[in-house]
């Protein structure tokens, strides 16, 4: 994992732990193969307080697997984790 990505991902996490927010659960949507860039703009608009700069998140980056987690850190974890 790129150390610019490493940052963004821990800034993420730390953002979400410090806002106390979860994402709503989103039932059968699902996430594999979508733009990271996308996912993290429609957990925003769900309510999700989160920073990170586009430069730092390219578009052609993909969500490769589908996460086991639903909402909040441990969801953003497993997306950003495979880069």
């Amino acid at each position: 994992m790129s150390d610019a990505l490493l940052r963004t991902k821990s800034l993420l996490i730390l953002v979400l732990l410090l806002a106390g927010i979860s994402t709503p659960a989103f039932g059968d949507v699902s996430y594999a193969g979508r733009p990271v860039r996308a996912v993290l703009e429609e957990l925003q608009r769900s309510g999700l307080n989160l920073i990170y700069n586009d430069s730092l998140i390219p578009g052609s980056l993909r969500v490769l697997r589908e996460p086991e987690a639903r909402n909040g850190p441990a969801l953003i974890d497993e997306i950003l984790e495979p880069h």
